[in-house]
């Protein structure tokens, strides 16, 4: 009787002592087991958040996340670009198409000669207000506004102007390098002539052509007609008096020109955003502009 008891008690033992490492087995396998899964899902979620962080559509622009860019601006082309306010309808284009694509345009004003110069000798990244017939070195955007240059007469003139020709024996003042921006045939028109002055400040245009001392001045009807309306004349000037407008120069498209090919793809991209959700149109028309669809000639 106690051998059998001696038995069994040796044969529970035995199972016991080999169910231990069963168990422990076990135990072992589940804890490595959820170890991985949550070492699986950490990586993942590291994976998600290191894409996100990578993924420029993710990444929100901010004011803190801009880049400087300089571009050198002529500082006498209101509404365009009105100096004085930092703001102006080119300006406020050009400076929210280079936000969209995450710079901060930082203006250097200068008068259109030193616009060129101060790009030219690389102070600045780029310049604006530019046309073809300039031939700056870097590389060009695409049109992203027009202008629309005319010859103004006194009404009681009675000039008949109707070609560049006819300027030609015409006493006039343009703005600075209208020599160049208008073209050959306007060039042509005006070379060797002691009567033709070129002016950095646009208003004096308006004072000259009011007192009589021209015949005619070369200009943007927008600027000209901004400064007519919002600059303050001599009490002596007679600024009522009717002018006459010879539309005699084709539409001028102008440009930014930038050193970095990448600046100049950045920029067109921004204006075709704005041209597509609306923008555009908004700040020309905040301006007072008549938007008018024009096809594109770039």
């Amino acid at each position: 009787m106690a051998r059998k008891q001696f038995v069994e008690r040796r044969f529970h033992l035995k199972i016991k002592a080999s169910f231990i490492p069963i168990v422990f087995w076990f135990a072992v396998k589940r804890f490595c087991l959820a170890f991985l899964s949550i070492a699986t899902l950490s990586s993942l979620f590291y994976v998600q958040d290191t894409a996100a962080q990578s993924d420029p559509k993710s990444t929100q622009i901010t004011e803190e996340s801009l880049k400087d860019i300089h571009l050198s601006v002529g500082f006498s082309v209101p509404p365009y670009v009105i100096a004085g306010q930092n703001r102006g309808a080119e300006l406020d284009i050009v400076r929210e198409a280079m936000a969209l694509e995450g710079y901060r345009v930082v203006p250097f004003y200068v008068s259109n000669k030193r616009r060129n110069a101060e790009y030219t000798d690389g102070v600045t990244d780029g310049a604006m207000t530019v046309s073809p017939h300039e031939e700056l070195e870097g590389h060009y955007s695409k049109t992203y506004i027009t202008y629309q240059n005319v010859a103004i007469s006194l009404a009681a003139r009675r000039f008949d102007i109707k070609k560049i020709a006819d300027l030609a024996d015409k006493r006039i003042v343009a703005f600075q390098t209208a020599s160049k921006v208008l073209g050959p045939e306007f060039s042509r028109a005006i070379s060797g002539r002691d009567t033709y002055r070129e002016v950095a400040k646009q208003y004096e245009q308006i004072i000259r052509l009011y007192a009589g001392d021209v015949d005619v001045v070369v200009g943007d009807k927008n600027i000209l007609r901004w400064f007519a309306k919002n600059s303050e004349y001599p009490e002596e000037l007679d600024t009522a008096q009717p002018i006459a407008i010879h539309q005699i120069f084709l539409p001028g498209h102008k440009y930014v020109v930038f050193r970095n090919r990448s600046l100049t793809v950045a920029f067109d991209r921004g204006i075709d955003t704005l041209k597509e959700n609306g923008r555009y149109d908004e700040i020309l028309t905040s301006y007072g502009f008549n938007v008018i669809p024009q096809n594109d000639p770039s």
